[in-house]
């Protein structure tokens, strides 16, 4: 090759090196550009409406449609969520979790991976009475620009113990639903399912789907249907343990489980929501 010809093939590699230098940086200028932005982007809700006294609702032989309406605008407990505790007997935690709905909190930003965020409060929520099987959904996790949200399911209820992905580098464990009580928001959903499926997903899930390694594409580069799995993430490792009973959660069937499709599935219906607009939720 003549030297000439030699200097332009250097030349063209010195540019096209040039040009996916200058690509690289822009993407990753993006990219955190957007986990800044999420730093202004808060997720939590508080009410912007008069709190009442519910006292009196809780204390009647039966409520009506309109009484379970006061009693949702002003704890995010549905139907559902109000008359598990009224089976418990439990009316000092309906007030708790009135109290904590309307308390005024400092959201916090925190970066635990790279471009990646979680929304957290001051304080904690307060929760329902949750059943096996009952999912618990936030909003409140951030990849750059995408809110990703959250999501873990209830496998013992009687110890308050979730089964969790969280992220990069840990695997799916078993943990406290403590854990979830000081994100910036969340949502209780129930499978409308019999309370025995319910049980038994919660418990093949405690057993067979503890320690998976995190792989945040799973599902998208990985088959989402492969038995036995071998890496999930939070969304699809909930996904995962009811679709082995025949069950598919994902409302819109793609190849990659998100929260917000479990949440958005009509096979799910509403317990308890904190830190959501109770008419909007994750629209």
């Amino acid at each position: 090759m003549k030297a000439s010809n030699m200097k332009q093939a250097w030349k063209r590699l010195r540019t096209a090196l040039l040009i996916a230098a200058l690509s690289l940086a822009a993407a990753l200028a993006v990219l955190q550009a957007g986990a800044l932005h999420q730093t202004y982007a808060q997720v939590h809700w508080t009410p912007d409406y008069e709190k009442v006294d519910i006292l009196p609702l809780l204390q009647k032989a039966e409520r009506t449609q309109e009484d379970y309406a006061v009693l949702y605008a002003q704890t995010g407990l549905t139907h559902l969520g109000i008359e598990d505790l009224l089976e418990a007997h439990d009316i000092h935690r309906i007030l708790e979790i009135q109290t904590r709905y309307f308390e005024e909190y400092t959201v916090e930003t925190d970066l635990f991976a790279p471009f990646t965020s979680t929304q957290t409060i001051d304080g904690r929520g307060a929760y329902g009475r949750l059943r096996n099987g009952d999912l618990i959904i936030s909003s409140s996790a951030f990849f750059s620009w995408f809110r990703c949200g959250h999501a873990a399911m209830m496998v013992d209820a009687p110890a308050q113990q979730i089964i969790n992905a969280v992220s990069i580098g840990a695997d799916s464990a078993l943990e406290p639903l403590s854990e979830f009580e000081s994100r910036a928001n969340f949502m209780v959903l129930r499978p409308k399912l019999p309370t025995e499926l319910r049980e038994s997903v919660a418990s093949y899930a405690k057993s067979w789907l503890v320690g998976l390694p995190y792989q945040l594409t799973a599902g998208l580069l990985t088959d989402k249907f492969e038995s036995p799995v071998t890496s999930t993430q939070c969304a699809h490792l909930v996904w995962y343990a009811y679709q082995m009973f025949g069950v598919d959660l994902d409302s819109n069937g793609g190849r990659l489980v998100t929260p917000k499709d479990l949440a958005q599935s009509p096979l799910v219906e509403l317990v308890q929501t904190f830190g959501f607009d109770p008419q909007r939720l994750w629209s």
